[in-house]
This record gives structure tokens, C-alpha cells and sequence, in this order.
């Protein structure tokens, strides 16, 4: 199931553990992670992460 759709700053924050990222949106993503759920990242996302 999807459980939320997530920004580039957003993933970004979460792959590098910064702590720029609130506890509210890490607990969120880690909750989904761990329930199986997926999160959404739009196309822009990846090419403004390439």
C-alpha cells in the first residue's frame, strides 16, 4: 500500500541521517518501512537526485 509520497528533500535527508529531517516525517518513513508500506517519489525526485 502506498503510505505517503515523499519530496527530494525529504528522501535525501533520510538516506544521509541528517538531522535536518523531523522526527514526525523520520518516524513516519520508518514506520511505513518496517510495515511494508511504500512511499511514493515523483520522477523530478530522481532526476534532482541524479
Amino acid at each position: 500500500m502506498l503510505a505517503g509520497v515523499a519530496d527530494t528533500h525529504t528522501v535525501l535527508w533520510y538516506l544521509y541521517a541528517t538531522p535536518r529531517l523531523s522526527p514526525t516525517a523520520r518516524a513516519f518513513l520508518e514506520t511505513a518501512a518496517a510495515s511494508g508500506d511504500q512511499i511514493g517519489l515523483s520522477s523530478i525526485t530522481l532526476i534532482e537526485m541524479v
